[in-house]
């Protein structure tokens, strides 16, 4: 895409100042909604966006790409959110574990993600890297749902 410098920071900066409003207003409507839904739903956004970047690819502009990647962010701060709920109320007689397994988490999923990501970009491609990995994430997402409707 040949972006310079200051226009990635330009970017992020831009992406950062409209997330937080939205983010605002999502925080309502995730109160509203049970842990288990908020995970299933932020997890398939942010599966479905990074399918559509991975497709977008080449031909995505700032625009474009400012989009999936606010509606990414979203769809992370829903799912992140209803980790937490969840484990605050199953593990409610262990405040302490449950507060360090949710601390773990985040940044525990990005490492490996980056990681693996790292380590197959190069047989896959930036576009099949993206379309695979929403694909697993969305499929995860679906069987995730299944299991926990099941139990």
């Amino acid at each position: 895409m040949g972006w310079s410098q200051n226009l990635i920071l330009a970017f992020v900066a831009l992406l950062s100042l409209v997330f937080v409003p939205i983010s605002l207003f999502a925080i309502k409507r995730i109160a509203q909604l049970k842990s288990e839904k908020n995970i299933f739903q932020g997890v398939a956004i942010s599966g479905i966006f990074s399918i559509i970047l991975g497709i977008l690819g080449a031909f995505a502009n700032f625009y474009t790409i400012f989009l999936v990647k606010l509606s990414q962010g979203i769809g992370g701060l829903m799912s992140g959110s209803g980790r937490s709920g969840l484990l605050t109320e199953k593990l409610k007689k262990h405040p302490k574990e449950a507060g360090a397994i949710d601390t773990i988490f985040s940044p525990l999923g990005v490492g490996l993600g980056s990681l693996i990501s790292g380590l197959i970009i190069g047989f896959l491609g930036f576009s099949n890297l993206f379309i695979l990995g929403g694909v697993f994430v969305t499929a995860v997402a679906i069987i995730g749902r299944r299991i926990s409707k099941n139990l």
